[in-house]
């Protein structure tokens, strides 16, 4: 079934319902892509790539693109 997929098409357009963790990865793991959009409870962050700075205070874990 997988293969006859894959034959049509390599994407897979979906509600944000299955935007979920455990339906996008089991896709990829059987090379297919995800086009969903985002569920309202989602939050994405950038993570902050420099270093401490060794002021006070708590360091910073997210950053602004």
């Amino acid at each position: 079934m997988e293969e006859k997929l894959h034959k049509i098409s390599p994407y897979v357009v979906a509600d944000s319902y299955f935007s979920k963790i455990s339906f996008a990865s089991g896709l990829k793991e059987m090379d297919f892509h995800l086009v969903s959009r985002f569920r309202d409870d989602a939050v994405l962050f950038y993570p902050a790539l420099e270093d401490p700075t060794g002021k006070r205070g708590r360091p910073k874990l997210y950053d602004a693109p």
